[in-house]
């Protein structure tokens, strides 16, 4: 964070002649990154990420807009600017799969959501079913009796499946979310910078 204030100070003095710039450019790129590493909430991680193709972007458009240098200055340019392209290409396939799994979270929480209410709206329909059986116990009578409760008794056996099956997927969501979350599971193999 010092460091990303320092750069950024020297950055806005217009004081920094194209090769100090494209450095500090690229050094607030890597800063960036690096922070991103460090969040731990992914909407942050994101943010910066966002901000780390901003600056690596300005050294490659600077390269590409620049006026031809001494040999000597291109070199310590383009080998910079080498590495801001890949550095560039690195951070926006992390960000795409930071925003992947950005998307997979919130639909997997959308999911649970609707099965949790799902699992409600059965557990009040058992509770009906529950309080008809037993009303049926307080007055057994004739034959229509006998078919509404075996009607009753089939509605409560499907009730109770869909519950289960129900159950099932939450403890499979809940058993994923928590293997995902599992510390050495980085989705991001390779070179970092």
């Amino acid at each position: 964070e010092e460091a990303r204030k320092a750069f950024e100070y020297v950055l806005n003095s217009n004081k920094a002649d194209e090769i100090t710039t494209r450095k500090i450019l690229y050094d607030l790129g890597n800063t960036y990154y690096r922070l991103s590493e460090k969040s731990e909430e992914t909407e942050a991680s994101l943010d910066l990420l966002a901000k780390s193709l901003v600056f690596f972007r300005s050294v490659i458009e600077r390269e590409q807009n620049s006026e031809k240098y001494s040999d000597r200055i291109s070199n310590r340019i383009s080998n910079r600017d080498k590495d801001a392209s890949f550095n560039y290409v690195l951070v926006r396939s992390k960000l795409k799969i930071l925003q992947d799994k950005l998307r997979k979270q919130k639909q997997d929480q959308q999911s649970q959501q609707q099965l949790y209410q799902l699992l409600v709206e059965l557990k009040e329909r058992e509770e009906l079913i529950a309080s008809q059986l037993e009303q049926m116990e307080i007055d057994p009578s004739s034959k229509e009796s006998t078919s509404k409760r075996v009607e009753i008794l089939k509605a409560r056996q499907e009730n109770l499946e869909r519950m289960r099956v129900i159950k099932e997927k939450i403890q499979r969501m809940l058993a994923a979310q928590k293997n995902a979350q599992q510390p050495g599971n980085s989705s991001l193999p390779g070179k970092s910078i």
